[in-house]
């Protein structure tokens, strides 16, 4: 179902590691989330999704539009979405960070 959505918004008011946030991703829709937890840290503003705060509902309002009038900023987004979960959320790179990990302990 995700991959028929235009974009994603999570308006979250909290969140450690949002799953559904990484799911949409991965589907390759475009995002925009509440610039809390650790959505900063998924989130390249601009590249691979927007991040908004709830004091400035503006930005919101405009990312949405941006993203609803143009289908090639969509997929451009969407696809460094994609990306970005293939590359630092997969479980091959987990597996290696693990390592990394124990190898310094």
């Amino acid at each position: 179902m995700i991959p028929a959505f235009d974009m994603f918004v999570l308006p979250s008011l909290s969140e450690e590691t949002s799953m559904t946030l990484l799911e949409a991703m991965s589907c390759g829709v475009p995002v925009i989330a509440s610039e809390v937890g650790g959505n900063p840290s998924i989130i390249q503003e601009g590249k691979n999704g927007y991040l908004f705060r709830f004091e400035k509902p503006e930005v919101l309002r405009d990312r949405a539009a941006e993203l609803l009038n143009s289908e090639t900023l969509r997929r451009r987004i969407g696809e460094e979405g994609r990306r970005t979960v293939s590359e630092k959320f997969s479980f091959d790179y987990m597996l290696e960070e693990y390592m990394v990990l124990y190898r310094s302990v």
